[in-house]
């Protein structure tokens, strides 16, 4: 694992509908600490003149990013929130640093670290694991889902203030209906160490639902660590100095 923050780069990823921005309390405080935040946009949130992103689309642009770092040296944690889990790992094939490693080549992912996010089975895409779950409005959608926006705040935000519960929804845009339909073919989680944040207070992806994800992966033979915390779904933006207390740790191996 990394000891040296100059040589380690965390490459953040957002959720669906969610812009970079909403790792903006979390950027600083790693930078404080010497290390280098990389916020990495999903190609599927918001509309494109060439139509709408796919999940591989989303692959592909994580994975160029991580592969960057990785050749100039850099020790990487990728780190990913909500549907940000599934591009995330499937871009982690390849790019493990105990991978590369072994093709004589420097740097890599170093840890992946899932808050509140899907951590997917493979075979699986996002709207075959919510199942029944997904709501109507994702079910018709054209070629870009859209949100409510003076309700989903409630839930998506459900541990911060209205004010900015609401500041941070406007920031919110349409995301690609498609991306949603990628499905995972490789379980990064099973190659490279994994921190799983569970939130407890989640109203997206219910704290049982993250429990049977994490117990997925165990029954695999992956041994993920689970740090609970008492948040809602964008814990980023509502207890942003935990976070960075857990991204650290990920970084140095506890």
């Amino acid at each position: 694992m990394s000891s040296n923050p100059q040589n380690t780069a965390f490459v953040l990823v957002p959720g669906s509908f969610s812009p970079t921005s909403f790792y903006e309390k979390v950027i600083p405080l790693l930078e404080n600490k010497g290390y280098l935040a990389v916020p990495t946009a999903l190609q599927s949130a918001g509309e494109r003149p060439q139509g709408p992103a796919t999940f591989e689309e989303d692959v592909s642009f994580i994975a160029a990013t991580i592969q960057k770092l990785a050749d100039e040296g850099k020790d990487v944690v990728l780190t990913m929130n909500s549907y940000g889990g599934f591009p995330g790992t499937e871009a982690s094939k390849g790019l493990s640093k105990k991978g590369r490693e072994a093709n004589g080549l420097k740097g890599g992912i170093i840890a992946l670290v899932y808050l509140a996010s899907f951590l997917p089975a493979v075979g699986l895409s996002l709207r075959a694991s919510m199942g029944d779950n997904l709501p109507d409005s994702i079910k018709k959608a054209g070629d870009y889902m859209t949100m409510n926006y003076d309700e989903d705040w409630k839930n998506i935000f459900s541990d911060m203030s209205e004010e900015d519960g609401r500041h941070y929804m406007n920031l919110m845009p349409n995301h690609s209906t498609i991306s949603f339909s990628g499905r995972l073919e490789y379980p990064g989680y099973l190659h490279v160490p994994t921190t799983y944040l569970l939130t407890e207070e989640d109203k997206i992806i219910p704290p049982e639902s993250q429990e049977q994800m994490v117990q997925m992966v165990e029954g695999l033979g992956g041994k993920p660590k689970v740090v609970r915390k008492k948040s809602g779904h964008v814990p980023m933006l509502s207890i942003p100095d935990e976070i960075m207390s857990v991204l650290v740790e990920a970084a140095e191996g506890q």
